[in-house]
């Protein structure tokens, strides 16, 4: 539905409507969809299911493994990860956009990290901005990644769209996964050949 809507959930189902739709206590299992316009979405606690739908959404999943998509749509969204990680606790997201990998989509999604609760490691993350170079690396490993660099904190697998955080780098503490980055191709959401996003450090942004 059409209008800016901002939504919290509590063991729920909503649904945007044009105004804001506030659910009172953040916790338990919720499904949202923003449909159209600027879109806010909370989850808080519980495996949740946020679908931005079309607009320039911000989307927190919070606690426990969620399932999130952007929306078809080539609108700048904001997947943002407020919670410490939590070994097993994975999301999903679908529909994530990278501008220029695909012709005529020029937005970039963006990933919102929270300084405060990825912490850990002798170098720490920007206070703000976008992510260093440094911080971001390309993996291809199976099973558990291993961060190249005392600087490199985000690993990405483009192979199969897994994140991984690795709090200390090359250090002793191992990484864990974070999200898995469902394959999206937003000309055609039922294409066999699509490929997970192509994330740069550009995708991430610290807060």
């Amino acid at each position: 539905s059409a209008g800016n809507d901002t939504m919290y959930g509590d063991n729920g189902v909503v649904t945007g409507a044009g105004a804001t739709a506030v659910m009172d206590v953040l916790g338990g299992a919720d499904a949202m969809t923003g449909g159209e316009g600027n879109d806010t979405m909370y989850g808080g606690g519980g495996t949740d299911v946020l679908d931005g739908g079309f607009g320039v959404d911000l989307l927190v999943g919070g606690a426990d493994a969620d399932a999130i998509a952007c929306g078809l749509d080539n609108d700048v969204d904001t997947v943002w990860f407020d919670t410490a990680p939590v070994n097993g606790i994975i999301d999903s997201i679908a529909q994530f956009t990278v501008g220029g990998i695909v012709a005529g989509y020029t937005a970039n999604d963006l990933v919102r990290i929270s300084r405060t609760v990825f912490t850990g490691g002798a170098v720490a993350l920007p206070t703000l901005g976008v992510l260093a170079a440094n911080a971001f690396q390309y993996t291809d490993a199976v099973g558990i990644p291993v961060a190249s660099t005392a600087a490199a904190r985000f690993l990405y697998n483009q192979t199969n769209g897994a994140l991984w955080y690795d709090s200390d780098g090359s250090g002793t503490i191992a990484a864990e996964q974070i999200a898995t980055f469902a394959a999206y191709d937003p000309l055609n959401a039922n294409d066999p050949t699509a490929q997970a996003p192509v994330l740069q450090n550009t995708n991430f942004v610290i807060v």
